[in-house]
């Protein structure tokens, strides 16, 4: 079961341009701040966006248009309060504000709005949850964002956090939530439940997505995990370069760009390469060798081509026992 929060997929009505009738009127409280539940219009210059919202900003040009055809926002960005320069930090709705922004730089933005857009203002600190300030802010925005459509790099972003915040959870001994922050009747369960479980279930995934996620986490190096994170590859291209070491792993990213059928391409060669190698200890060699020594009479009376076979011999065991990397 997932945490719930109301009107959290109403940005895809935006993005339909459904709901018109739901538009607010024109605003009569602009700029005045409002930390209840309340709606409050805010510059939209006064609003900046929040680093740990680690979800990609994409179409704002097709949701500015749709925001225009609807005559301004028809859903409350989230906001946390202001800071001591005046600034109100988004919680959820960065894509909204942003397309905002869009119309507002090239004078398309609805006039009536003056500029501003509206909000309801949040603390996520007052998430009545024993976590973490970070793990707060993150449960807020995680919990914004269920419903919208996800690259490998955020789902797996969401698995990561989710991951933290179960595991905070269980340190404070929680065993159950309500999922809907309006009603106590529906819970989610932590007790007895598996973490990987739970976060299947607020991401909306299987447990085995969220395993190979996990696997990418353990295994992946710095770059690989990197790359994901910003979807230079996904997820099944992530994985593969994870069969590697984490330093060949480095080498092929640079060897490909990243390229998925590359990787693809370089990780079987390497891995095939890797599987007809054979191990030879240093042991085993010197049993090898002192076998054929106590097999050898005192001397031996060799030809003159003979003692050039021997030369080479020497040579190529040399090169293969001691060069060879």
């Amino acid at each position: 079961m997932k945490f719930n929060k109301i009107g959290i997929d109403r940005e895809a009505e935006i993005d339909r341009g459904e709901n018109k009738a739901d538009m607010p009127e024109q605003p009569e409280t602009v700029g005045r701040q409002n930390t209840g539940n309340g709606t409050v219009y805010i510059d939209m210059r006064k609003i900046q966006p929040n680093e740990r919202n680690m979800y990609e900003m994409s179409e704002i040009e097709k949701l500015a248009d749709m925001i225009k055809m609807s005559g301004g926002i028809l859903q409350n960005l989230i906001v946390k309060p202001a800071d001591e320069n005046g600034m109100y930090t988004l919680t959820t709705g960065e894509r909204r504000w942003r397309a905002a922004n869009y119309l507002r730089e090239r004078g398309e933005y609805p006039p009536e709005w003056d500029n501003t857009v509206p909000c309801t203002v949040v603390d996520p600190q007052s998430v009545s949850l024993p976590l973490s300030n970070e793990a707060k802010e993150d449960f807020a925005i995680l919990v914004t964002n269920q419903y919208r459509n996800k690259t490998d790099g955020e789902t797996y972003m969401e698995v990561m956090k989710w991951r933290k915040i179960f595991s905070e959870l269980r340190k404070q001994g929680v065993e159950f939530l309500a999922s809907d922050p309006e009603s106590k009747k529906e819970e989610v369960q932590i007790k007895g439940i598996k973490t990987r479980k739970l976060v299947a279930d607020q991401v909306g995934i299987s447990t085995g997505q969220v395993s190979r996620f996990e696997d990418v986490e353990k295994h992946g190096s710095d770059k690989v995990v990197e790359m994901l994170m910003r979807d230079d590859i996904d997820l099944s291209t992530a994985e593969k370069l994870t069969k590697l070491p984490r330093r060949d792993q480095e080498a092929v990213v640079a060897e490909t760009g990243g390229e998925k059928e590359a990787v693809v391409k370089a990780v079987n060669e390497k891995i095939s390469r890797e599987s007809n190698k054979l191990t030879l200890s240093k042991a085993y060699v010197e049993e090898e060798l002192m076998r054929l020594v106590r097999k050898m009479p005192d001397e031996i009376t060799i030809s003159p081509a003979a003692k050039r076979q021997y030369s080479r011999a020497v040579e190529q065991l040399k090169s293969l026992l001691c060069e060879v990397r």
